[in-house]
């Protein structure tokens, strides 16, 4: 669907509440495209995301158009367990530096641990972190 047919049937629908997502809705190229004509047309947005790919170009627009929130899956607390999870363990340190960005920047986030077999043990390590 086209951004046009998605706002349409959204506005047809009397939805005021969306979310983001994918996949990785940070992947688009027009990300920030989507994002701001959906605020623009009164929407209260949330965004779910890993922030792996979080740019500067989407940061200035999520400061300049605050979301509900962003909701952030964090698949674990090492480079091990980003590489099983994701097969990039390289995305662990982008996710963790971008946090730290939202946070700088006063943007709304939620973190959401995705709970596997792989990653379970490394639970309190992230309560811990998250407190």
């Amino acid at each position: 669907m086209t951004a046009d047919e998605i706002i349409s049937y959204i506005e047809e629908s009397r939805i005021r509440n969306i979310t983001l997502t994918g996949g990785e809705p940070l992947l688009l190229s027009d990300f920030t495209q989507y994002y701001e004509r959906a605020i623009n047309e009164g929407f209260i947005v949330s965004v779910l995301t890993n922030v792996s790919m979080l740019t500067e170009t989407a940061i200035q627009s999520l400061r300049k158009y605050p979301p509900r929130t962003v909701e952030i899956s964090i698949y674990g607390m090492s480079n091990t367990i980003y590489q099983i999870m994701t097969g990039n363990g390289d995305a662990f340190h982008r996710v963790f530096s971008n946090i730290e960005r939202l946070s700088d920047c006063n943007i709304p986030f939620i973190l959401k641990y995705v709970v596997t077999s792989v990653n379970y043990n490394e639970i309190p390590l992230f309560i811990a972190w998250a407190e």
